[in-house]
């Protein structure tokens, strides 16, 4: 059975690169945040970067953190993290592009939110990762940005694809509202930058989704 400090150490480190940076990330600011001392977390990873990488790596394989690990986990765990990651991405990124070989026939407003809506959620944390910390992650720095440019691209030509049919109002700064569309996403669908309020039952993911898709529905569809 995994030690269940790794996904504390793990959630807490994901908050921590994401709202603060990795580089003002310290273990003694990981370590008081989820409650063990810094020795502990040295038991458990053998550098920053180690805790970084598995983050990263249950960013797109969470089934990672429930397998048992030899402890200290060290760099030797993660032999071609940075391949796996551009190739996750790129997946991702080609299969949201499909329906555009076909103009998008038979692929709604509606079927483009919900899938993108899906991938960030999965990758989201990933991504506000690399976003917050470009000169931390190596090859992925200028990869991502790249990933992130294609993804607005693909996102935009859909959009002109249904203003066109009339399935969406004329938008008067569409490449400002697909930015509002996307970060609006990344907001609901993030477990770091997601808050409940305080005095209501918490949200489940698909509560989440569900709020978020009414509200761009609503917004941009010709009533």
């Amino acid at each position: 059975m995994a030690d269940t400090r790794i996904q504390k150490v793990s959630d807490v480190a994901r908050r921590l690169f994401i709202t603060e940076g990795y580089s003002r990330t310290q273990i003694r600011d990981i370590a008081k945040s989820a409650g063990i001392s810094v020795g502990a977390v040295y038991l458990l990873f053998e550098n920053k970067k180690v805790i970084l990488d598995f983050v990263l790596k249950c960013g797109i394989d969470p089934a990672f953190l429930a397998q048992s690990h030899e402890l200290p986990i060290t760099q030797d765990a993660f032999p071609s993290l940075q391949n796996e990651l551009m190739a996750a991405f790129y997946k991702k990124g080609i299969q949201l592009a499909e329906p555009l070989t076909s103009g998008a026939q038979g692929y709604s407003y509606e079927d483009l939110l919900s899938d993108s809506y899906d991938i960030i959620s999965e990758y989201g944390d990933c991504s506000l990762i690399f976003e917050n910390n470009p000169q931390g992650c190596g090859k992925l720095g200028p990869f991502y940005i790249q990933y992130r440019a294609r993804f607005f691209d693909t996102f935009m030509r859909f959009i002109k694809i249904y203003m066109e049919r009339g399935e969406l109002r004329e938008l008067q700064l569409p490449e400002y509202s697909v930015q509002l569309m996307i970060e609006t996403m990344y907001y609901w669908g993030s477990r770091v930058l997601f808050f409940d309020l305080s005095d209501q039952q918490p949200l489940s993911p698909d509560e989440r989704k569900l709020v978020c898709m009414d509200a761009l529905i609503h917004a941009y569809m010709r009533g």
